[in-house]
């Protein structure tokens, strides 16, 4: 027994010692998915990531973009980190430059082959970091979006991302609020480790080590803006809370788990506890992988005690959400799905064709109060703080058929409405003129009677019986969303 109380006390002072000396030892990164019993963090219980900035408004991935999403309310502004020629960190989302800039005018002959694309582009891989500043950005999306921005924006650099959230935690907006509980939030870095594989076929650059390339080369840049506040939960009261300032995502799990173990043979080498737990890793996933049982396996065995949520494409989230969100929930994943946008073609769409929502709002809503997601990547950024700040509908109570009674989502009988008083009338017209269809089937089988007229056939039995089972399987699918990708991260 004492034996035992000496190996404890041996342990216990020199641990409680250095947390003393360090007011991040033992430290506990919060999550990503914000308790129900605390007050708002800025706006309401969900997270708002601003995908490339507040891109419905301006041209993706610029500094003006990410400035106006803090100012609209984010969370997070969420870069998509690549490499340059000289191995320095920007935030694009298409490697290919043409796409959202002007390469072709400045650089028209710098045209390259990916072997991992196996295809010619204006890859950001071939130019330098000097040459990539000479380029002014443009829309993607003219025919939905303004073209006013268009030659006016630059290509922004991972220490320009840092100093401009700092400068806004820091300088922007003390000078704004009085601070509360309520607005004690800091606005973090939601960054993605794009095309982690391609990068690394074609130039063998990893992003993971310009990662920490870019800490060592800025270490007071990282401190201020990331490392002070990775672990400022200590310092918070009850009910307070802040959402940690840095989340790594990727459609890669090896390339998460290279970036949790590196950081922590960085920051927490020879100790026994993490002075400086990893920043929470999220993994991505597209609707062609995320119901798959390989999917999951990798979820739940591969990457379970490296991962802090999984972030879908939308339509994973369709007619299945549930199976989705439970197996989620059993793992104490956040669920932030991608992306909502304000233009109606890229809302999730049903079976039939038909929209379920008539904006964006609705959509977000849905997403928030009947599916249950912890966060959402937007570009309608001003909508989606909206939305999170707007109460849910109380579930409402319907009778089934059998007589037994079940709740159901408040968003839905608002936002699904319309669409099922469309299904509803579909279907007691299609009963209807089938049930006159079938009588006088039967009145000509009875008499013995043939069809003559045109030349057609009498139509077997069977063969409406089928019509009626094909009919019907189309109605009970007309609330499903479908599978279709919508765009890619």
């Amino acid at each position: 027994m004492k034996r035992t109380l000496a190996l404890a006390l041996a342990y216990a002072i020199p641990t409680a010692i250095k947390a003393i000396e360090n007011p991040n030892a033992s430290c506990h990164v919060p999550s990503i998915i914000l308790p129900s019993d605390i007050e708002p963090t800025s706006h309401g219980q969900k997270v708002v990531i601003a995908h490339r900035g507040a891109s419905a408004h301006l041209p993706e991935h610029s500094l003006e973009g990410y400035r106006l999403a803090l100012e609209m309310g984010a969370d997070y502004v969420e870069p998509d980190l690549v490499a340059t020629k000289d191995g320095q960190l920007i935030a694009i989302h298409s490697m290919d430059l043409s796409i959202t800039t002007d390469v072709d005018e400045k650089f028209p002959d710098r045209q390259t082959f990916s072997k991992y694309m196996n295809q010619t582009g204006y890859w950001s891989y071939e130019f330098t970091l000097e040459e990539m500043l000479t380029l002014r950005i443009k829309q993607r999306l003219p025919e939905a979006r303004t073209q006013r921005f268009d030659g006016m924006l630059q290509i922004p650099t991972l220490t320009q991302i840092l100093e401009l959230v700092h400068e806004w935690n820091t300088v922007i907006a003390i000078k704004r609020v009085k601070r509360t509980h309520a607005q004690s939030a800091v606005r973090g870095v939601y960054a993605e480790l794009k095309d982690f594989p391609w990068l690394l076929d074609d130039t063998g650059h990893d992003l993971v080590d310009l990662l920490f390339q870019h800490i060592d080369d800025n270490d007071a840049l990282w401190q201020k803006s990331i490392i002070d506040n990775h672990c400022y939960t200590k310092r918070l009261t009850a009910h307070e809370y802040r959402l940690p300032p840095l989340v790594i995502q990727s459609f890669e799990g090896d390339a998460l788990k290279y970036f949790v173990n590196t950081w922590n043979e960085k920051f927490n080498k020879n100790e026994t506890i993490p002075l400086l737990p990893p920043p929470p890793t999220v993994l991505l996933v597209n609707s062609d992988e995320c119901l798959a049982d390989s999917f999951w396996f990798r979820v739940e065995e591969r990457y379970r005690n490296i991962l802090s949520g999984i972030g879908p494409d939308k339509s994973c989230l369709g007619y299945r959400w549930r199976d989705f969100m439970q197996r989620a929930t059993k793992s104490n994943l956040a669920v932030h799905p991608w992306t909502a946008r304000p233009e109606l073609e890229f809302f999730s769409k049903p079976s039939n064709g038909v929209l379920p929502f008539d904006n964006v709002l609705e959509e977000i809503q849905y997403l928030f109060c009947e599916v249950a997601v912890h966060g959402i990547f937007s570009e309608s950024v001003d909508t989606a703080v909206l939305a999170s700040a707007l109460p849910c509908p109380p579930p409402t109570t319907t009778t089934t058929g059998s007589g037994k009674r079940s709740k159901g989502g408040g968003v839905c009988e608002n936002v699904c409405s319309q669409s099922m008083a469309n299904s509803q009338f579909f279907v007691g017209f299609s009963s209807f003129a089938m049930g006159i269809i079938i009588t006088i089937l039967i009145l000509y089988l009875v008499q013995g009677i043939k069809l003559h007229s045109g030349g057609r056939e009498r139509v077997p039995t069977e063969e409406v019986n089928d019509n009626i089972l094909d009919n019907k399987a189309h109605v009970d699918d007309d609330s499903a969303f479908s599978d279709k990708e919508m765009e890619m991260l």
